[in-house]
């Protein structure tokens, strides 16, 4: 069998697991509880087995419902796995065996999470920005030349400065996307977070625009935007590195 085809099959079904692993931390109220506690069906409670947790292949194969009690399972646990593993695939294909590569996958794990902590608390937990945060940060720190390094510290104490000086108001501008924003400036540079906060404005008044024309959302809806801040510095991303 072709080795270029293995490690693809083998990053998709990572990128997989770790989006069924994402959804289980984003997901639950509590994170002990996503990392030490058995998984289980939300309607009946019965503990799932390992063939039940296949990344994919088990929603297939139960045709999207639970095989204990028949309940059907929510569509996005097959979309949120199928997107991660395509991501991780595509990561690979633009990157190859790179240290970039670790720092596309850290990424797109980070977005991938604080999207579905925003869409079902309406939160972007600081624990989860700085957990990923962290190494992400120091990766892109081995990237640049020792002559960059000092700028690069005045970028990130900058950066935290504002975050302090906000502190009192984030609430009201939605601190978990003001500090998103800050993370990414910190990462791509200003001039690449323009691009983000351009594209990501534009994706979210295209949605309110159709569904509000529709009738399936109210004007004075609270509308999510970390999802559409994450599809456009995933776009600016790949763009990047790719020209």
């Amino acid at each position: 069998m072709n080795a270029s085809l293995i490690v693809g099959v083998y990053m998709a079904f990572t990128g997989a697991t770790v989006g069924s692993f994402l959804l289980v931390l984003g997901t639950r109220e509590s994170y002990l509880d996503s990392l030490f506690g058995r998984s289980a069906c939300t309607n009946c409670g019965e503990t799932l087995r390992v063939i039940d947790l296949i990344p994919i292949l088990s929603y297939l194969l139960l045709c999207g419902r639970c095989q204990y009690c028949k309940c059907r399972l929510p569509i996005y646990y097959f979309i949120v796995e199928v997107l991660c593993g395509a991501l991780f695939l595509l990561s690979w294909t633009i990157i190859g065996f790179q240290l970039e590569l670790l720092v596309a996958l850290l990424l797109i794990s980070l977005l991938v999470l604080i999207s579905i902590t925003d869409l079902h608390r309406m939160l972007i937990p600081s624990s989860m920005l700085l957990g990923l945060a962290i190494p992400l940060l120091i990766l892109r720190l081995i990237y640049l030349p020792s002559y960059e390094i000092t700028s690069y510290f005045l970028v990130i104490s900058l950066s935290v400065l504002i975050v302090l000086i906000l502190s009192s108001w984030l609430n009201k501008l939605g601190g978990g996307d003001v500090k998103l924003f800050l993370l990414l400036m910190i990462l791509f540079g200003i001039e690449l977070l323009l691009f983000i906060l351009l594209f990501s404005s534009l994706f979210t008044l295209v949605f309110a625009f159709i569904f509000i024309k529709k009738r399936r959302l109210a004007v004075e809806s609270k509308i999510p935007f970390a999802p559409f801040i994450s599809l456009a510095t995933l776009l600016v991303y790949f763009y990047s590195i790719q020209f």
